[in-house]
């Protein structure tokens, strides 16, 4: 006679369902497991890559306000630079600001001429000539006067004679300089010699 086990079958059954669906188990978190560890990876190399950029940033913004110090005193130097050399087709302007320069002087103007213009590698200059009489402290302001003149002023010579003790003569022999752009010039409308 055959003895057999009544739950045998369903124990079997039951194992080998219990061994299957731990195989898959292991299968899966082996799969799901192994791209949460790349994907843990690729993020924690993507946070030290934006913690550099981190750092670099905030050095950058800590420079701030010496980069705006820098490019104000830069700003400043460029506005002071155009006025003292400003650009050919400001002569008239120029030319007006030194005769107003001259209507204010209080001696005598005795002749004042403007030469010819004379062009250079990338500037102008205009001379000019002038003669004044009057006493030894106005001729002394209008000396100061050209110094402090918001354009540049080139003095070539300087000649000074007293007349008597409280009158003397100043002749000044000087140039006006002026930029000429890189696009001006015969191509760009204005024309050497004109």
């Amino acid at each position: 006679m055959k003895i057999t086990r009544p739950g045998a079958p369903g124990r079997e059954r039951f194992l080998l369902t219990a061994v299957i669906t731990a195989g898959l188990l292991f299968s899966g978190w082996h799969f799901a497991g192994a791209s949460s560890v790349e994907r843990i990876t690729h993020l924690r190399l993507e946070r030290e890559s934006l913690q550099v950029g981190l750092a670099r940033f905030e050095k950058a913004l800590g420079s701030r306000e010496q980069i705006e110090e820098e490019w104000h005193s830069l700003n400043w130097q460029q506005n002071r630079l155009e006025k003292a050399l400003p650009c050919f087709s400001e002569m008239p302007l120029v030319l007006g600001s030194f005769d107003r320069l001259l209507a204010d002087f209080e001696g005598s103007v005795q002749s004042f001429e403007a030469g010819d213009t004379a062009f250079e590698d990338g500037y102008a200059t205009v001379q000019l000539a002038l003669d004044t009489a009057g006493p030894a402290f106005h001729l002394q302001n209008l000396l100061r006067r050209l110094e402090s003149f918001p354009h540049l002023v080139l003095i070539d010579t300087i000649k000074w004679s007293e007349q008597n003790r409280q009158e003397a003569a100043l002749e000044i022999e000087c140039r006006l300089v002026f930029l000429i752009p890189e696009q001006s010039g015969p191509e760009g409308g204005i024309e050497p010699g004109s």
